[in-house]
């Protein structure tokens, strides 16, 4: 499932979803939350708070979104930083890759190369912790510029799998 904003931030997406994820685990589903956060930062820890909100520190000692705070409360289970998918993560894995000759000369570009990173990170969050159901929560809005890369990722990846969109 992925959630989705439209016009604002900052309505309680994060609570939603986190109600959301509630209902499924109130079914005995095993559920997880996944967040995709189109800024360029690789984490919440060096964000200022009253622009971005405050940073979350979960158990592995990752900086993330308060919506981990959330998430972690509603479910009443511990977190993991692999579970915060950043466009600064993302960004700094391609340009890694693309240096140590990864992409055999190939031009890196946001599609299909950084889709493919996105889509790459979700089935690998499900192969490893194999969830019933995962829901990912799209931080920011429908019309964020920043986003965009994360929802063409979401539609590809519908293409395979059962997603549905809030």
């Amino acid at each position: 499932m992925v959630v989705l904003g439209l016009l604002m931030s900052g309505l309680g997406k994060g609570a939603v979803t986190s109600a959301i994820m509630k209902m499924f685990d109130f079914y005995d589903l095993k559920v997880l939350p996944v967040k995709f956060d189109g800024y360029l930062n690789y984490d919440c820890g060096t964000m200022n708070p009253y622009r971005h909100g405050e940073v979350f520190v979960l158990d592995d000692k990752s900086e993330v979104d308060m919506d981990f705070g959330l998430y972690e409360r509603f479910l009443n289970k511990n977190l993991t930083g692999d579970l915060s998918i950043t466009g600064g993560k993302l960004f700094s894995k391609l340009v890694t890759k693309e240096r140590k000759g990864g992409f055999l000369g190939e031009d890196v570009q946001i599609i299909p190369h950084l889709t493919n990173e996105v889509i790459g990170n979700v089935e690998n969050i499900y192969e490893k912790k194999e969830p019933d159901v995962l829901v990912i929560e799209v931080g920011g809005t429908v019309g964020d510029i920043e986003n965009s890369y994360f929802i063409e990722a979401m539609r590809q990846f519908a293409t395979n799998h059962d997603v549905t969109f809030v």
